[in-house]
């Protein structure tokens, strides 16, 4: 639930996505009876600032004319709504003077609304109106008295414990469908014709331990060696040289 201002030529804009009714809306009538004046006032629980660390606050939304018609007949507390208007700020006396000697003035803003999309029930709401129903249903005979059940546990959600991979065979038998999606292939949507079969997944083996393949590898290396030695080259001998002394004064 957040509320968001932007300016656009001046006029400052407000939008509000899935935030809920503070408190009952209150209406005030036209006094001269023109419905085009009837004005309702409905307080939001939303989020302002920075969206790294928001904060929650109460904010008054303003309807007029037939959307004040609407929004008192539909909105009611823990009701969601989105919404969307232009920001109303008004000064407010106070009565008091200040030091400077002027008056002093609080200052109220206000979003007037000029759109709004009424969302779901708060699950509170949601009971209370499908056990009145029952109740409704009870007394009218089309539901046995002594059937004892509630709200609760008719809207009660059953989430799966996990979640599990992907199976062209088992998305086959729950006709082309993983989940909630309809399956496509590579040749068209899912059918027994191009229905894959998985792939299946190697064990990994344990921390510690070498994969026995490599393992294979390594002792036939080994015997290879032992059997057929690889016989090392000798060092090359040196060239025998003779050194031959010749007497530089010998006539």
């Amino acid at each position: 639930m957040a509320d968001t201002v932007q300016k656009l030529h001046g006029i400052q804009l407000c939008e509000g996505i899935n935030v809920r009714c503070a408190q009952d809306p209150v209406f005030f009538a036209s006094k001269d009876g023109n419905p085009k004046r009837h004005h309702v006032k409905v307080s939001v629980i939303t989020s302002q600032g920075l969206k790294t660390a928001p904060k929650t606050c109460v904010k008054v939304l303003d309807f007029f004319g037939k959307m004040a018609i609407n929004a008192a007949q539909l909105l009611k507390k823990g009701q969601e709504l989105s919404y969307r208007g232009v920001e109303n700020y008004r000064n407010v006396a106070t009565g008091e003077i200040g030091a400077n000697g002027k008056q002093r003035y609080d200052t109220t803003n206000t979003c007037v609304v000029t759109w709004f999309e009424v969302g779901k029930e708060s699950f509170k709401a949601q009971c209370e109106r499908v056990n009145g129903r029952i109740q409704a249903l009870k007394a009218a005979g089309r539901i046995p008295a002594t059937v004892n059940i509630t709200a609760e546990e008719l809207l009660a959600i059953e989430r799966p414990a996990w979640l599990s991979e992907y199976n062209p065979q088992a998305a086959l038998t729950a006709g082309g469908k993983f989940g909630n999606a309809k399956v496509y292939s590579g040749n068209g949507w899912l059918t027994a014709a191009n229905a894959v079969a998985p792939q299946p997944v190697a064990a990994a083996a344990p921390a510690g331990t070498i994969d026995p393949g490599i393992m294979a590898q390594i002792q036939s290396l080994i015997a290879g060696a032992a059997t057929s030695p690889t016989p090392v080259p000798a060092p090359e001998a040196a060239a025998a040289t003779t050194e031959v002394a010749v007497d530089p004064f010998a006539s």
